[in-house]
């Protein structure tokens, strides 16, 4: 039996279609794209209340003199304070974010924007062969790009409305909007990512060489300031486990309210992990006024009876974790090595410039990070709870900033200035032409330069 001819194209920004032209003729989204687009965002909206509702319900099983009704109101505002709003429980407002949820929600919702993003690619295979009158069907960079923007705004449309009604209801007005905007970036980002998914886009495409390198450096130093608060938090843990497990104990939660309190202290995991992060990098942070947690001091006083909070260090001085701030100073230097390993023939100070870019550019981002963590527990002295900004800010800024200056320079002076270019090197395998090598062979060609 003879094969049906691929229909196979490459395009520019990194999209490979590869269909056979009868099952383009036969294809159809399973439903329509712009509908899968706005549906998507309400269901992943309300995927995120039915969670919500399901740790609310866990709790009413060990309490169940409480009306339902109560435990659906909690579960709504659970589900509120995930999207960034102050939320009222009992006679406490909580205005901390629990980061936990909220990346389980923007996974869910990732997920779904993928699936709709998938039904328009579907729909442009078909529109494009209903539209061709021989030939295989070209699908262009921008009918692609645009479609995606399409899905991803419909998407994140049908996301915020779903979220903004409820919050109108059980929020103040100026809470309901701080929830209003929380959706608007969880639902954009996790739909931007959906797309790119399911469409198969490269969003670095068409960026020079240079800037190319400066996302995945970025990445790479916040992974590796993240695994040193990850670490922190962990030994932490570990050296106070007996005050853990005291303190676990004297809360007589039973067995399902054990079971929710783990699940609770894991949504705000991550923000713990992001305030261990600020004391690595000498900044520290507080819980509540009056109180300091940092390398060279800690003062503490009376705490929430959070099991979590009991891996705290004594109040007392001291100096013995100042050899933490080795880790901005890896983060900053982990940025500059991928940035030099993506442009091998650069000069020592371009290498030192953009080393010290990805440094700065990776400070930035780890602020509007930890910037999300903190929040209120309450009223008085729990007011106040996260890292320390200022601090934070300009010793992150400077740490790996210079970290990133230093490394790219030396990585710049001691490597040979030969060898090939990568960058250019995938360029040029990836189907554009890369830059042609000057007669001479003395390196100066254009793409060889930041």
């Amino acid at each position: 039996m003879a094969r049906t001819p691929s229909a196979q194209r490459r395009l520019g920004f990194g999209l490979r279609i590869s269909r056979r032209e009868s099952d383009v003729q036969r294809d159809q989204p399973v439903v329509p794209w712009v509908g899968a687009a706005v549906l998507g965002g309400v269901v992943a909206a309300a995927a995120g209340y039915v969670l919500a509702l399901g740790l609310s319900t866990l709790a009413w099983f060990a309490a169940t003199d409480i009306g339902y009704g109560v435990v659906a109101s909690v579960a709504a505002r659970l589900w509120l304070l995930a999207h960034g709003a102050a939320a009222p429980f009992g006679g406490v407002t909580l205005s901390i974010a629990p980061l936990g949820f909220t990346l389980v929600l923007a996974f869910i919702a990732a997920g779904i924007a993928g699936f709709a993003a998938a039904q328009g690619r579907i729909a442009l295979w078909a529109e494009e062969s209903d539209a061709a009158t021989a030939g295989t069907p070209v699908l262009t960079p921008d009918l692609v790009r645009r479609r995606g923007l399409q899905v991803a705004g419909l998407f994140t449309a049908g996301y915020v409305l779903t979220v903004a009604v409820p919050a109108a209801v059980f929020v103040q007005p100026d809470q309901a909007t701080r929830a209003g905007l929380g959706a608007l970036a969880v639902g954009l980002l996790a739909s931007l990512a959906g797309v790119v998914r399911g469409l198969g886009l490269t969003p670095a495409t068409g960026w020079p060489a240079w800037l190319r390198a400066v996302p995945l450096a970025v990445a790479g130093a916040l992974l590796v300031l993240t695994a040193g608060g990850a670490l922190l938090t962990g030994l932490a843990l570990t050296e106070h486990w007996r005050r853990v497990a005291a303190l676990t104990q004297s809360l007589h939660a039973g067995v399902l309210g054990g079971i929710l309190l783990v699940l609770l202290q894991l949504s705000y995991l991550p923000n713990v992990v992001a305030w261990s992060t600020s004391w690595t990098l000498g900044a520290g942070f507080t819980l509540g006024q009056g109180t300091l947690i940092s390398p060279v001091q800690t003062q503490s006083g009376l705490l929430p009876a959070v099991p979590l909070l009991a891996g705290l260090p004594a109040n007392g001085s001291g100096g013995a974790g100042l050899w933490w701030l080795a880790w901005g100073v890896a983060a900053g230097a982990v940025a500059a090595v991928i940035v030099a390993l993506a442009r091998r023939r650069a000069r020592f100070d371009e290498v030192a410039l953009v080393g010290a870019l990805a440094g700065v550019v990776s400070a930035g981002c780890l602020l509007v990070l930890v910037w999300l963590t903190g929040g209120d527990a309450g009223t008085g002295r729990l007011v106040g709870f996260g890292p320390r900004m200022l601090p934070l800010a300009v010793m992150a800024t400077t740490t790996l900033g210079l970290s990133g200056l230093v490394t790219g320079l030396v990585i710049g002076l001691v490597r040979s200035p030969g060898g090939n270019d990568p960058a250019s090197a995938g360029a040029g395998s990836a189907g554009v032409p890369g830059p042609r090598p000057s007669v001479g062979g003395d390196g100066g060609a254009p793409g060889d330069t930041l």
